[in-house]
């Protein structure tokens, strides 16, 4: 009995991501791609735990010639199980995160772009 007890006070990852945008950043789709580049530039509960993620990777891990071959979809979907639960992904994901331009656009790039508003919140990005 103390077994359902425990099951009953266990409580969900809280998940605020539509299964809809999910689905279609999967599959690459630009408009779903959009939303979540919004999202992450203006949730912290999702782009924190996302930068320190990326973070980890040190740009010795990143420029290695001998990248694994791994898909967009794989990549993507190792993310969104990261923020569902916690789960860190194998470093080849991240590899591909960070350096694939379709995948880096969408996840990386607006969570790079906050960190560096909040830093110097007049940076616009722009080359001076």
């Amino acid at each position: 009995m103390s077994e359902l007890k425990d099951l009953a006070s266990q409580t969900a990852a809280t998940w605020h991501i539509p299964d809809q945008v999910r689905v279609g950043v999967l599959a690459g789709i630009e408009e779903h791609e959009r939303w979540l580049q919004a999202h992450l530039l203006s949730c912290n509960d999702c782009r924190a735990p996302l930068i320190d993620l990326l973070g980890k990777l040190a740009k010795a891990e990143l420029t290695r010639p001998e990248l694994a071959q791994v898909t967009c979809s794989e990549a993507r979907n190792a993310i969104f199980h990261f923020l569902e639960t916690g789960r860190e992904p194998a470093l080849d994901l991240l590899r591909h995160i960070v350096t694939c331009e379709l995948c880096a656009e969408p996840f990386y790039e607006p969570a790079k772009a906050r960190v560096v508003l909040e830093h110097d919140p007049d940076d616009t990005g722009e080359a001076g």
